[in-house]
């Protein structure tokens, strides 16, 4: 019964457009508690970072690319 009533809870989460639940390391879990209290700016900045890595490496190292 428990393991139906996770099976629902999961599903009505999905319907209503809730991410589903993620496994996470501990260090990505400290690391999103720093992030969630971060201010504005700060998450920009890293956001921006993080985008970098979905350049093309020559384009990250300033080499046009």
């Amino acid at each position: 019964q428990l393991e139906l009533a996770r099976s629902m809870s999961y599903y009505a989460s999905l319907k209503l457009g809730e991410p589903p639940p993620v496994k996470a390391s501990p260090e990505d879990l400290r690391f999103f508690r720093k992030y969630i209290s971060m201010d504005r700016a700060d998450k920009d900045r890293l956001r921006k970072i993080v985008d970098l890595f979905d350049q093309p490496v020559a384009k990250r190292a300033g080499r046009g690319g």
